[in-house]
């Protein structure tokens, strides 16, 4: 066998084991994997072509003239095109394109048409090669083969060096393609009688096969798609360059009902119909199935957005085509900007998205705003931190003081749960409870301050300093459980406390929501000991019935109406009686908001019996609630004494 076949026919053997291996695993998808199989083709053709010619030049003499002029010239026609075949694959796989840009493929071939045309015509002109009685020769146009490679080598360096930022790891691969597919070349231009182009060509395979190995992992066997982790991947990408894009999630309406009349594999086959439509409008790397039946979408911001929204609403007006029959298909979809965001924040963000369009009904578009993503990330970050402290069986508690009018004393103590949430400080209970009664934490979160003020009155021995009891707050969630008395009750068992030194708040937004089960709940505990106040009395709708079928002990009269009473004469009036009438029926009174020593001497002569506030404390941490309890105390007790003498 001649040397200069061997080379040549490594490369065939070589390409039809990595087409044979490529078919059985499927390595690379869609569009990138039709040019990849074409590409592959035509270098086989190229290399086996080679080999014809070389062996009919060893039986110049007994072969036909014209079939050396065919043989050698459908060869160089190959060698012309295989550049432009490469550089469009590149040019598909760096700058994220579909095949619906074919305008810029008519301009790739623009170079290779030359060179195919001057080929053809040199039977006549003699110009890229001819046959004469010595076989096989060169014409003064054959330089062109070389400087048409010179052409796409610079190209495809230009690409690999404008988009190294964008997809750094597909440009190392584009680097090696470029080297093993034309340094043989190079090489052959300078040694012509050692067949290299079918083994650079075969290198040049065997780099894109594997330079593709992630992709595997990254498409979804079932729908075609590009998974969740080529999502992930596809968005740190864009963040390495500080660049928003816009993200379509779409989240197919009841495609439960359409696997159950059509099976799992119809169901699959509907999938697979929709993810070709969308690749086809935006891109096979730009269509990604999220989880489930949601898919999303990849789009430039400088695309404007009308324009997604009413090619994927277009997708869903025609029926899709599934055994034979028009099955009718509808989806919600949600628009998120990364607007630079972590590829986190945007997953929330699309789950949070795709919650609110699914709630407004079939069919239906939500877009997430900037604002909307701080409030599902601080959301995120709030519940974490919830869990955490769950986990951790702590839950940090907050004392302010009530201070007792006739005695002129601290003699009870509010319990206020807090949550210090990382990057954000202390957030407001009203924020994190409603969280937590949303998520179902709130249940756990109750038992915890519970057991919290209970370890806190044994170890600071309250009773001792004149504390008489200590408020709890009981979400409406609470309110509601059946076994809340046991709960409760096993917990003051636990830590020795008495039931006396436990009064329970209730808000009146918790007892119309749950007033039956709550009732039966006071009473339980009520036999026990426990005492009960009514929250925020006059923040709602003040009903006066529930103090009087509830055992109730105490009614704390909202700051609200306190200040609302320091502004208007009517207000004041109103709040005065609302005190009587709750002495009258045998009720303390604790006054709320109070800042100033106004506002004390104002309730003090309306009859009140308690008054909670800034003026006497801020809720302090429990290491500052002794401390705080002696200066208040220590405070009036000089007053006191002075207005004595």
């Amino acid at each position: 066998m001649p040397y200069e076949i061997k080379f040549e026919l490594c490369a065939s053997l070589f390409l039809i084991l990595l087409m044979i291996m490529s078919a059985t695993r499927k390595r690379l998808e869609g569009y990138l994997n039709r040019i990849f199989r074409f590409y592959t083709v035509i270098c086989l053709v190229n290399s086996i072509v080679d080999i014809v010619s070389t062996i009919l030049l060893h039986y110049n003499d007994s072969v036909p003239r014209s079939v050396h002029w065919l043989v050698n010239g459908f060869y160089l026609v190959v060698r012309f095109i295989i550049p432009t075949i490469f550089l469009i694959y590149l040019y598909c796989k760096i700058t994220n394109r579909s095949e619906s840009t074919r305008k810029w493929f008519r301009i790739f071939l623009i170079p290779a048409a030359i060179g195919v045309i001057l080929t053809l015509s040199s039977y006549a002109t003699h110009l890229v090669y001819y046959i004469d009685g010595a076989g096989y020769k060169t014409g003064p146009a054959h330089i062109l083969l070389y400087i048409n490679s010179i052409i796409y080598i610079v190209i495809s360096v230009v690409w690999a060096i404008r988009w190294k930022g964008l997809f750094s790891k597909e440009c190392i691969y584009v680097i090696a393609m470029i080297l093993v597919n034309y340094i043989p070349e190079i090489i052959q231009f300078f040694v012509p009688y050692y067949l290299l182009t079918g083994l650079g060509n075969a290198f040049c395979i065997y780099v894109m096969y594997f330079g593709s190995e992630s992709q595997v992992d990254f498409v979804d066997q079932v729908s075609g798609a590009f998974n969740r982790e080529a999502l992930l991947y596809e968005m740190d990408e864009y963040a390495k360059i500080d660049k928003s894009i816009n993200i379509y999630a779409i989240a197919l309406d009841n495609f439960k009902m359409v696997n159950e009349i059509y099976g799992m594999e119809g169901g699959n086959r509907m999938m697979r119909k929709l993810v070709k439509k969308l690749q086809s409008e935006f891109g096979v790397r730009n269509v990604f199935r999220y989880s489930g039946d949601i898919f999303t979408v990849i789009v430039d911001e400088e695309i404007g957005l009308s324009k997604g929204i009413d090619v994927i609403s277009n997708i869903f007006r025609v029926p899709f085509e599934l055994n034979g029959l028009d099955v009718p298909l509808s989806a919600c979809i949600c628009l998120v900007n990364t607007n630079k965001q972590k590829t986190r924040r945007v997953f929330s963000a699309i789950e949070y998205g795709i919650s609110q369009a699914k709630q407004r009904g079939k069919a239906q578009f939500f877009e997430v705003e900037g604002k909307t993503v701080d409030t599902i990330e601080r959301r995120q970050v709030i519940e974490q931190t919830i869990m955490a402290e769950i986990r951790l069986k702590r839950f940090e508690v907050h004392y302010q003081p009530i201070y007792d009018i006739k005695n002129k004393c601290v003699s009870s103590l509010e319990a206020l749960a807090r949550l210090q949430v990382p990057g954000y400080g202390y957030v407001s209970p009203e924020e994190f409870i409603k969280i937590a009664e949303k998520n179902g934490t709130i249940v756990q979160i109750g038992r915890l301050v519970i057991e919290e003020v209970c370890k806190f009155i044994r170890e600071n021995n309250l009773l001792e300093k004149g504390i008489k009891f200590v408020e709890i707050n009981l979400s409406v969630v609470q309110c509601m459980r059946e076994k809340l008395y046991k709960d409760i009750g096993g917990i003051l068992e636990k830590y020795e406390i008495p039931p006396e030194v436990i009064n329970l708040e209730i808000t009146e937004s918790a007892a119309a929501y749950s007033e039956d089960r709550l009732l039966r709940n006071m009473a339980r505990l009520s036999m026990n000991g426990i005492t009960f106040s009514l929250d925020d009395y006059g923040s709602g709708y003040s009903n006066i019935g529930y103090i009087v079928e509830m055992p109730f002990s105490i009614v704390k009269i909202d700051k609200f109406f306190v200040w609302g009473a320091m502004k208007k004469a009517s207000t004041r009036e109103i709040l005065k009686n609302t005190i009587k009438m709750f002495k009258n029926i045998n009720k303390m009174v604790v006054t709320e908001g109070i800042e100033n020593e106004e506002m004390v001497n104002m309730v003090t002569r309306m009859g009140a019996d308690y008054i909670q506030g800034y003026y006497y404390s801020k809720p302090v941490p429990r290491d500052k609630v002794i401390e705080t309890i002696d200066r208040i105390n220590k405070i009036y007790k000089e007053d006191s004494n002075e207005a004595e003498k």
